[in-house]
């Protein structure tokens, strides 16, 4: 969305009119989307990513318990 830039706006409304606005003309126009890859490639994909960062210390807490968990 070209119309969203940092410090462009100088208050939520303004933003939020923009935003209105630009979806407003693009919905005038659609355009169908087109999947690149099969469900099952994209499904694999994010059960990949997943696993990945359920094996990093972002996604791990300690519970009072002292048990190990995921957020």
């Amino acid at each position: 969305m070209d119309v969203v830039r940092d410090g462009s706006f100088t208050s939520v409304a303004a933003l939020v009119e923009a935003i209105n606005g630009q979806l407003a003309g693009h919905n005038l126009d659609p355009k169908r989307y087109v999947w690149r890859q099969s469900g099952a490639k994209i499904l694999a994909s994010i059960q990949r990513a997943r696993r990945a960062l359920a094996n990093t210390p972002q996604m791990r807490t300690r519970f009072r318990d002292g048990t190990l968990g995921l957020l």
